[in-house]
């Protein structure tokens, strides 16, 4: 009797062993799923900061052109204006010398 009752204790010793090995490989299991998880999410979160970043930069680039262009066709149109006063003058000063000139 004695011996069934320990073949029934140890019986249900491994059994418990068992239990608490399967409970241990189901928690790990569960450990390893959320940091994969956990990784895949913040290496999505990297993709869209990259994206979001390089979409910010290349609209900043534009914008950097856009303002340059415009800077250079205000400098081109200032340019010409003071190609043309100046022209306009250089005419006035040689009227003015051909009329000294014939007096």
């Amino acid at each position: 009797m004695a011996a069934k009752m320990l073949d029934e204790v140890l019986r249900k010793e491994k059994l418990s062993a068992q239990a608490e090995q399967s409970a241990q490989d189901e928690a790990k299991r569960i450990i390893e799923d959320a940091e994969k998880k956990a990784q895949s999410i913040i290496e999505d979160a990297e993709k869209k900061a990259q994206k979001s970043m390089k979409a910010g930069l290349n609209a900043a680039g534009k914008k950097a052109d856009r303002l340059s262009q415009k800077a250079t066709d205000r400098a081109e149109k200032t340019a010409e204006e003071l190609r043309a006063q100046a022209d306009s003058r250089l005419s006035e000063a040689v009227g003015i010398v051909r009329q000294i000139i014939s007096e």
